[in-house]
């Protein structure tokens, strides 16, 4: 088995702490005086101590730094978009009752019952017409077509007229002033 090799120093200078970071001198010697940031006595970085150590000042300052920058009125702005998002909530769930609207599922299913109805008056179009094109011309054969295809949804639009295709949901109502 290979040994592995450790490709990193136990201890940087400075210079090069300064460079790695993108700090600045006084900033690293800020963290020496003020911040407590371990350093060797020969005045070098110990990577081992340094980095946990340097991991932590950064996460609190980055705490520090959101709840000072955070306003006070984060709860209460917070608060006030629930409030709204429940208050629109309530204006669609009435809408809804009022039939002022409908739901996506309940049109799409409306417009399945429908296509499904249309679909199966348009299957029996061939059995019926074949007798009929016998010895027609193209003109005659289209106009044949056109006749019974028109037939076929309008026997359609009827029986939705007389509510024998279910809707599933009241149609549409207009408001007053549309």
């Amino acid at each position: 088995m290979a040994r592995v090799v450790s490709k990193w120093p136990d201890s940087i200078s400075i210079n090069q702490a300064i460079a790695v970071l993108g700090i600045s001198k006084p900033t690293i010697y800020d963290w020496f005086t003020a911040r407590g940031a371990p350093r060797n006595e020969n005045g070098t970085i110990d990577l081992r101590r340094f980095i946990p150590w340097m991991i932590e000042y950064r996460v609190s300052q980055a705490v520090e730094d959101a709840e000072s920058h955070a306003p006070s009125t984060s709860k209460s702005k917070a608060d006030e978009r629930w409030k709204q998002a429940r208050a629109e909530l309530k204006e669609i769930e009435v809408a809804e009752r009022r039939k002022q609207f409908l739901r996506a599922d309940d049109v799409n299913a409306h417009w399945i019952r429908c296509l499904t109805t249309l679909s199966q008056s348009l299957q029996s179009v061939p059995t019926g017409i074949a007798p009929r094109l016998i010895g027609k011309d193209i003109v005659g054969i289209s106009a044949e077509l056109e006749r019974v295809l028109c037939a076929a949804v309008e026997s359609v639009r009827e029986m939705y007229l007389r509510g024998e295709i279910e809707s599933g949901a009241e149609p549409i109502e207009e408001s007053p002033g549309e």
